[in-house]
């Protein structure tokens, strides 16, 4: 039987995500950083980590993420990536293919940015409803993003 310590413990636990489901901004946040650096792959796999909103003050996250990443093994394009699951492209070790959903104005002001000063390919899967609502990018911003080489 669990001691009351832990019982307790996971109680919190349980809480904190009840909380942080209700704010989907703030748990991608919170979780997925903690949960993917507590088990950053070093065995042979092809891995898709993926991010919503990245405001400017999670700017140094993303970056400290990525060269994380990078460190584990290569950042590899949507492409090399199916390439690998198709059997066209050897897997030697962890590979990342990174991709952003939603229709964030982030990805405009600070993930393409970072994403061009790192020289990390990255695919954006869009909301369609999501664009041209406020808060949300618009169909220029796409297509900027799209002309300065990330695919969507």
């Amino acid at each position: 039987m669990p001691s009351p310590t832990t019982i307790k413990r996971r109680l919190n636990e349980l809480e904190l995500r009840r909380r942080l489901r209700a704010r989907p901004r703030i748990q991608g946040r919170v979780l997925a950083p903690a949960g993917a650096f507590k088990r950053l792959p070093a065995t042979a796999g092809l891995f898709f980590p993926f991010y919503h909103d990245v405001l400017p003050e999670y700017a140094d996250d993303l970056r400290r993420h990525l060269r994380a990443f990078r460190a584990a093994g290569p950042l590899v394009s949507w492409d090399d990536a199916l390439a690998i699951l198709d059997g066209r492209a050897e897997l030697t070790g962890p590979v990342f293919c990174l991709s952003f959903d939603d229709a964030h104005p982030s990805w405009r002001d600070v993930v393409v940015p970072i994403l061009r000063e790192l020289g990390v390919p990255a695919t954006f899967f869009l909301t369609t409803g999501l664009v041209g609502q406020p808060g949300n990018l618009t169909w220029d911003d796409c297509r900027r993003i799209a002309a300065a080489g990330f695919p969507f």
